[in-house]
């Protein structure tokens, strides 16, 4: 996301549909639980995020092209972009194969996130994201791979506790802690975006330029 590399907040866009939210969950409540999953994120590195109000998408956010650099964040599946069952949540985006779009720190290199997105199942058809708690968990999760996360692991009998315990970890449990990060998420996340050390613009760097009063002189 190069928006959270110049310092500026990464603007966010809702589409909620009241009907599919947790039960007793109002569309007040909704927005506040992406303000949570998202300061969860923010809290621990050098992400800001700015709500840019309610829209309805008319289509899977995972589908549109507007490369704006918001995160679009549909809060139920009526375009059935989750085809797959038991899936509770799909986040994501399309990423740009310029070499170091996104920057580079040290010799790492970032591409730049495009089409940023997350889309939530529907609670009303199925009984874990009923509770908040796990809606929020499963929130904070698809926000992860819109930032450019991935899984800690895939392993259903992962040995690795640090793996296996991440928000990011592939399977979700009941009584999950809702919007909170672990140990491996924020190692993650500050991979990309470390609090003190933003790639690129955070970077000090050596710019070499030559003066001259004769144009001639400059180098090809």
């Amino acid at each position: 996301h190069i928006i959270g590399d110049s310092g500026a907040p990464i603007p966010y866009i809702i589409d909620v549909d009241p009907d599919s939210l947790p039960s007793g969950m109002s569309q007040d409540d909704a927005i506040q639980a992406v303000a949570e999953s998202l300061n969860a994120w923010a809290s621990v590195s050098a992400l800001t995020f700015r709500f840019a109000g309610l829209e309805d998408f008319g289509q899977a956010a995972n589908t549109i092209g507007i490369s704006d650099g918001a995160i679009r964040i549909q809060l139920h599946d009526n375009h059935n972009a989750i085809t797959t069952p038991n899936v509770l949540g799909v986040g994501g985006g399309s990423v740009s194969l310029t070499p170091f779009s996104g920057g580079s720190i040290e010799g790492q290199e970032f591409l730049h996130k495009i089409n940023p997105f997350l889309i939530l199942e529907n609670a009303e058809n199925n009984n874990f994201l009923q509770n908040v708690n796990n809606f929020k968990f499963v929130l904070t999760h698809e926000l992860g791979h819109a930032l450019g996360l991935a899984h800690s692991s895939e392993n259903p009998n992962e040995p690795n506790n640090i793996l296996s315990d991440a928000t990011m970890y592939f399977s979700a449990s009941s009584g999950s802690n809702g919007a909170a990060l672990e140990a491996y998420d924020i190692d993650r996340i500050q991979f990309a975006y470390s609090v003190n050390n933003t790639p690129p613009a955070g970077i000090n760097r050596v710019i070499r330029a030559i003066t001259t009063s004769n144009n001639s002189n400059l180098p090809n």
